[in-house]
Parts: structure tokens; sequence; C-alpha cells
């Protein structure tokens, strides 16, 4: 039996229009009216038909158009591998859906412009596929439906789905603990990067876990503290030298891997002197090195993405979501078993 806007109204004893308001995301209308109208529909199994810019659609079978937005200058041929396998989860999902994708690179400024606002009022979502303000983030979420990939957003209305990042760093200090060792460092990213904190949060996390002092700045090395990566690279190489560290956890696979390349420039053996973790999964042209890391399936995470978006469109005014995406623990060669 198909459920009307009338059934939920008669549910709740409110007006048709008030549910009609509430499942689009009306700002008249409150939290809590929404939240009932929405759980309400769910537990019916209402199917939306909605309109959206004069244009009838159905959530079953309409034509979505989703913009997917990018930060820094237009070039595909230069996306890093990330992006890539994002967008290809992204249309993968889309195509199920029979949506159409189109690509855009912005900078917070353009994306604050109304010429831009006027371009994604002819879309029907947006996936944001690299980090933006959460000002420039806010404001398009008012315009039409939004999800994040890779990136969460304390907005309300705004989905992300992203890695376990804080646990999985966690995790990798508990795995070098079981390796033997407890002189643990940690080597922050090579440049500022939205996930970086999540990160260090994770590495800080793991070690009050086992009981060892977090509040190291000696052993600790993160960015504010140094002018450049290889300042970074030699400070920590002075702590192997000296026997205070036995491992260091990167913030991410491009710090671990050119670390371990300037260890072994300056004859330090991975792992035999020092064991050393990544994380993201990444491949690197030295095949022997072979980062210990967790993978994160960036598809995977575009490609969910693009599925809460569609549930979006049809239930705009539903309460945010966010979903995190188990990785991949990679045991690589870059970790020894202390004797």
């Amino acid at each position: 039996m198909k459920i009307k806007l009338e059934t939920i109204a008669k549910k709740l004893k409110i007006s048709g229009t008030t549910v009609s308001r509430a499942l689009r995301n009306h700002p008249g209308i409150s939290d809590e009216t929404r939240t009932a109208v929405i759980e309400t529909a769910n537990r019916l199994g209402y199917k939306v038909s909605y309109s959206h810019k004069g244009r009838k659609l159905h959530a079953e079978s309409a034509s979505l158009k989703i913009i997917a937005l990018i930060s820094g200058s237009p070039n595909i041929d230069n996306m890093n591998p990330i992006t890539h396998e994002m967008l290809k989860g992204v249309s993968d999902a889309l195509n199920m859906f029979n949506g159409q994708l189109t690509i855009d690179f912005i900078n917070d400024e353009r994306a604050n412009e109304m010429s831009f606002h006027s371009k994604l009022s002819t879309f029907d979502g947006a996936i944001f596929i690299h980090r933006f303000a959460d000002t420039t983030v806010k404001k398009i979420s008012e315009i039409i439906p939004c999800v994040s990939s890779n990136y969460r957003y304390e907005l309300p209305y705004v989905d992300s789905t992203a890695g376990q990042d804080i646990e999985h760093m966690a995790f990798l200090v508990k795995y070098l603990h079981e390796m033997g060792h407890s002189n643990i460092g940690y080597i922050d990213v090579e440049r500022p990067h939205p996930r970086a904190e999540e990160r260090y949060i994770g590495f800080i996390t793991g070690l009050l876990r086992l009981g060892i002092a977090a509040n190291r700045t000696d052993l600790n090395i993160m960015n504010e503290n140094f002018p450049d990566q290889a300042s970074k690279f030699s400070f920590a190489l002075k702590k192997i030298q000296q026997k205070k560290v036995t491992a260091w956890a990167c913030g991410n696979d491009y710090s671990a891997f050119r670390f371990a390349e300037f260890l072994i420039k300056n004859g330090i053996k991975v792992p035999d002197d020092v064991s050393i973790t990544g994380f993201a999964g990444l491949s690197f042209p030295n095949e022997d090195i072979k980062l210990c890391t967790f993978k994160i399936p960036f598809e995977e995470i575009g490609r969910e993405a693009a599925k809460h978006l569609v549930d979006r469109i049809k239930l705009p005014g539903s309460p945010a979501r966010q979903t995190l995406i188990d990785c991949e623990f990679i045991k690589g060669n870059t970790v020894k078993k202390l004797s």
C-alpha cells in the first residue's frame, strides 16, 4: 500500500503541509517536529517524490545531477591517487542510481560567490571530496543536500564517511608495543592535513591505554616546532642514535616513506635499527620499503558517500550521519620484534 503524506500527518496529528515542509528541511519547522516526521516516514516506509528547482524527481528512478567539489587548480591529470580512488567510488555508486557526476575545482573564496551558488542550484546534491572551511560547507548545505567523503564536519544535515583514524592509529601503537617497543615517537605529517589531528589523538590514545607517558615533547615531533621536514628527520635521527627511540609512528605514509629513505641514506637500517609505521596504505616506487600501515579504502569511502547523498536527497531534513569505514592492517616489512 502506498503511504501518503496525509497518513504521516494523521499519525502525528499535524497538517500535511507541516509534514511536507519537514521532509524538505524547511527553516520554519522545529527540529523536534522534523525528527518526528522523518522517523515516522521511515517507519511507515514512505517513498519520497519531491520537487527540486521546479523539476519533478522520483527517488527510485530519477537521473540525479551530482557535483563533486575538489580544492585546487582544475587539472584532473594532476590529481593524487587518493582523489582518483574516491571519485571512482562515487561514480560507481551513482551509476546504480542513474546519476550524472560533474567535477568542479574550487577554493573557499569562489565557493562563497553568488555566481557559484547559482551554479549549485542546477544540481541535486554535492559531495565534498576535499576538506573545505566549515563556513563554506554550511553555506552550500543550505543550498543543496551535501555529504563529505573522508572528512567529518560537526554540522547539521551534512553526512560524512571516513576511516577510523583514531582507533587505527591507537592499534598501531599497541602493535609496536606488542613487538617489544616502549620508546615510541611520533612524526607529524609533511604538511598541514585535515586528518592529522585525529591521527595524533589516536597516537596519544594508544600510549595512554598502555600506561606510557604521552606528554613527551622530545619524542612527539610536530610541525609547529620545526621549520621543515628535513629538520624533523634530523632531530629524529639523533634520538635513534642516542638509543632513546626504537620505533616511530608517522602521521601518514608520505612522511613514513620519506623518513625511511632518509634514515637508510644516513646508515640506519629499517627495521633492524628502528621500526616505522605509516598510515593510508599508499604505493611507492621503492618496493624494498613496504610500510607497516593501515590501508584506507578510499574507493569504498567515495561509494558510501554517494549512497548517503542519495538518501539525503530523498530526506534532506534527516539528522546528519557519520559513517566510519574499517581499514585493512598491513604488516609490511618496516617493523621488527625486539628480542
